[in-house]
């Protein structure tokens, strides 16, 4: 097993196709079970439910039709939606299930009947594996001469942690690409954005020249064209500058598990005397003990200015409330919730938009790009964000964000500045602890002079430079 192991991670470094690695994961699994046939699988949604696509899966055929449409989909992969039988069972329940006469067994689902010519069914075993506590695929096995016992999946662990491993590697990759895609998407928007005040300037331009030319020049007309043109520069050189913060950040974009309740009191303590002045109270009713999976600085200007929007739009004696809930996705959804001035319906639809300002809000200083900044962020991120909100009643902004729980008794800090090393070290203890990554030995003094860890791990090279 360990040999298999070994090589499928060889396989995944060098560059090997997603379906040939869990191929030759398959192909070895069999014959080290002494199964007949079998799948693996990752979990994926959609409309928030569950269904299974295989990353290998047994030619099974039993007609030329089959086999051609085998040959078609099997580096795609197969989708299964209908859960109400053995396999689905091991992803609802979120259990290893066994059944060793699957014929005769009740969980089996329905009135489900194994179709004419297919191989016989005498025994099969599903396991799942998780990331994060979360499933995130599942193996499925069938017909070992002697059947499957629990005890005999628990000994292949190895080798459904090197598939979840694998699987969370691929999204990551996913993520990344899909990261890439929308950035390039939001260059291309505001390329777009910015021909608004360009043709502004160019326009009264024109326009202040033909006064100008005039025989006898209004000299109030100069002087609106002229600050139309200052308000456009203006406008034209904040979207520069938020262009250039993106990019910067995006150079920089650095997505790992960092503590929410440090970061959640760090810009509470910015804000407080702005909301002081204005009597607002601040109600934090976050769960304590989370990680989220972001970029620590870009979710930190996301906090700072929607505190300051909830602050800035808010009511005299008004307050700010923060409270989290799981989702059905398994995600951490942040709330900030205000006794603000609200948003229309209409204004819902638009409040993303560069230079958009509502009607009601308008007599207020603002320069309307503030949550253009912050969607592009939560997007380069992967955090969907929600906004529900109720005129004379206020607002409530939803972060939805991958999340783990920490242990604080299980914390390590690992002292290492290859992020591909980081990763590994994150995807092989991340079930049991909580990593705790510092790119040299003075941010490791840092970290370890404000936190208690349970392990410190160092590489060897880190310890020559010391």
């Amino acid at each position: 097993m360990l040999e298999t192991i070994i090589q499928a991670h060889q396989f995944y470094v060098n560059g090997t196709s997603k379906h040939k690695i869990f191929e030759f994961l398959l192909d070895h699994l069999l014959e080290l079970t002494e199964s007949e046939y079998g799948f693996i699988g990752e979990i994926l949604y959609k409309d928030g439910l569950p269904f299974l696509r295989t990353n290998a899966i047994t030619n099974i055929a039993w007609t030329p039709e089959l086999n051609e449409m085998y040959n078609q989909r099997k580096e795609i992969g197969w989708d299964f939606i209908n859960l109400d039988n053995l396999f689905g069972l091991v992803i609802m329940e979120n259990k290893i299930i066994i059944s060793n006469d699957p014929l005769h067994d009740e969980r089996r689902g329905g009135n489900y009947k194994i179709p004419s010519g297919h191989p016989p069914l005498k025994s099969f075993a599903g396991i799942p594996f998780y990331h994060n506590k979360k499933i995130i695929g599942m193996v499925g096995i069938a017909n070992r001469q002697n059947g499957y016992t629990e005890d005999y999946i628990q000994s292949l662990n190895p080798f459904f942690d090197t598939c979840s491993t694998l699987i969370a590697n691929y999204k990551m990759e996913h993520d990344y690409k899909t990261l890439k895609d929308k950035y390039d998407n939001f260059l291309s928007q505001v390329s777009h954005d910015m021909r608004t005040p360009l043709n502004g300037i160019i326009g009264y331009k024109q326009l202040f020249e033909m006064e100008c030319n005039k025989s006898i020049i209004n000299k109030y007309k100069c002087k609106s064209y002229l600050e139309e043109i200052n308000t456009c520069s203006e406008k034209l050189l904040e979207l520069v500058d938020k262009i250039l913060s993106i990019t910067k950040t995006f150079t920089n974009l650095k997505l790992e598990y960092i503590n929410l309740h440090e970061s959640i009191n760090k810009i509470i303590n910015m804000v407080t005397p702005n909301a002081q002045r204005n009597n607002i109270s601040i109600i934090n009713e976050l769960q304590k003990n989370i990680l989220v999976y972001v970029d620590k600085k870009m979710f930190e200007d996301v906090l700072s200015n929607l505190f300051t929007n909830a602050i800035k739009y808010n009511k005299i004696g008004g307050e700010i409330k923060l409270f989290n809930f799981i989702n059905q996705h398994n995600e951490f959804v942040l709330n900030i919730q205000d006794t603000g001035v609200g948003m229309s319906n209409e204004d819902l639809q638009s409040i993303f938009s560069p230079f958009y300002r509502c009607d009601n809000i308008k007599h207020i200083e603002g320069n309307g790009i503030g949550l253009t900044t912050v969607k592009k962020y939560c997007d380069l991120m992967n955090v969907k964000i929600d906004v529900k909100s109720y005129l004379d009643i206020g607002s409530t902004f939803s972060l939805n964000m991958s999340y783990k729980e920490q242990n604080k008794y299980k914390t390590i800090i690992y002292v290492e500045d290859d992020h591909v090393n980081q990763k590994l070290i994150e995807n092989i203890l991340e079930d049991e602890y909580a990593i705790d990554i510092a790119e040299d030995l003075k941010e490791a003094k840092i970290k370890i002079q404000a936190h208690q860890y349970k392990l410190y791990m160092i590489t060897i090279y880190q310890m020559e430079i010391v």
